[in-house]
């Protein structure tokens, strides 16, 4: 009787850890180098990629870094589209970004990660004052000399 219950217990711990490792894998989103963080008060806290802020005017980028295309990849004629996911602060800068969609090209990825960070915006608006969000946006890589 005391095996069978050790078994079960066992089993329990292993199907928890199989959940938690299952629920860790399988995320496009990666992260690069994070900017140094504004000084927030304690009470204030940054959404997360997927949190749900209420807005009445979103960011809107006034300036746009446009990534360095990498050029082993231009070279070997490789295209594609980053989709980015930018928390653009209470200031309008980026204080985060990751990789909502990957192009399947790590340098891609990576050469749009490193342009989201110099964008700037002016920050979203509820009830009049600035609030951080997140934005997503595609960049696109081409071979077009456009």
């Amino acid at each position: 009787m005391r095996v069978r219950a050790m078994m079960y217990q066992i089993g329990a711990i292993i199907t928890v850890l199989l959940l938690v490792l299952v629920s860790s894998c399988g995320t496009e989103e990666q992260e690069v180098e994070k900017t140094p963080a504004v000084e927030q008060s304690p009470a204030e806290v940054m959404p997360g990629p997927d949190d749900f802020v209420e807005v009445e005017t979103m960011p809107e980028m006034i300036y746009t870094e446009s990534p360095v295309y990498p050029d082993s990849v231009k070279k070997d004629g490789i295209t594609g589209e980053v989709w980015i996911k930018s928390l653009v602060d209470k200031q309008g800068s980026v204080q985060t970004a990751i990789v909502g969609k990957s192009s399947g090209t790590p340098a891609l990825d990576e050469a749009a990660l490193k342009a989201a960070y110099k964008c700037k915006f002016h920050p979203a608006m509820q009830d009049s004052q600035p609030v951080a969000v997140w934005v997503t946006y595609k960049v696109e890589f081409t071979l077009d000399e456009k």
